[in-house]
């Protein structure tokens, strides 16, 4: 994964460049990205909301860069234009999703039913394809 490591114990871990923050499992990540993937085709910006259980991110990406936002106790702000473009960044998280789905699946499904994990990667890859 190029983005995307350590999907274990419900976290996962998003780097862009010089930062990292933290996913937690109480988000569907992989739906989170692909609707922001889907939403930058069409519109040409979007905004990722990442929860961090007592940190938020806004990842704020347009044609014309991409910023960040913490909030915790106060917002801490990061402007991450020099270190990617829009597209790649894009691209790439859609590219970790999809290539990565049996990971996603096991770390989505809190319990190891078979028949959970098989419905969510054909959910997710149905509406990869849709939107690539």
């Amino acid at each position: 994964m190029e983005y995307f490591s350590k999907l274990k114990y419900g976290w996962a871990d998003l780097t862009i460049g010089e930062f990292t923050c933290r996913c937690s499992y109480i988000q569907d990540i992989p739906m989170v990205i692909l609707n922001a993937y889907a939403e930058f085709k069409e519109r040409g910006y979007c905004v990722i909301t990442i929860d961090s259980e007592g940190y938020d991110h806004e990842i704020i990406i347009t044609q014309l860069g991409i910023h960040m936002l913490t909030y915790k106790d106060k917002i801490y702000y990061y402007n991450l234009n020099n270190q990617l473009d829009p597209n790649t960044l894009l691209n790439g998280l859609f590219i970790d999703i999809v290539d990565n789905i049996d990971e996603w699946a096991d770390w989505m499904c809190l319990s190891d039913c078979e028949t959970v994990i098989k419905n969510y990667k054909k959910r997710i890859l149905k509406y990869a394809n849709t939107i690539k």
